[in-house]
């Protein structure tokens, strides 16, 4: 089990789409895809529960439904500082992956910078 925040998660989503992308031997291809078809189990869920909270807090029109402007639902000015606080708290609320680690030994050949790297932190062992 992979243990990780919400907000860890969401900002490593593209260096993992392009470890993807990447040709990798036979066993940490599939570690790769495992692990990324249980982020996207997650991700539905969290996807789901931020526009719950961005609901909460919206301004809805006469039917009860949200307002939408510009393609961004609109938050209510007195909701804003409450709106930010409870997505700020659920985006550093802990989550676990069912999937494993995957060993950095399996990724020798694989170039990344340094930003990447600490983006791929919590999914690889550097102890193999």
């Amino acid at each position: 089990m992979i243990e990780i925040s919400v907000g860890t998660l969401i900002e490593s989503i593209p260096t993992l789409q392009k470890l993807s992308g990447i040709n990798l031997k036979a066993k940490t291809a599939w570690q790769v895809s495992r692990l990324l078809r249980e982020i996207e189990k997650e991700l539905q869920g969290i996807n789901e529960t931020r526009l719950d909270i961005v609901k909460k807090y919206c301004e809805q029109d006469e039917s009860g439904e949200p307002v939408i402007v510009g393609g961004n639902y609109k938050i209510l000015p007195e909701n804003i500082e409450k709106c930010t606080q409870e997505s700020n708290d659920f985006l550093a609320s802990i989550i676990e992956i069912n999937a494993s680690l995957i060993s950095l030994n399996d990724l020798n050949d694989v170039d990344f910078t340094a930003a990447e790297m600490n983006q791929l932190e919590k999914f690889i062992n550097f102890e193999d």
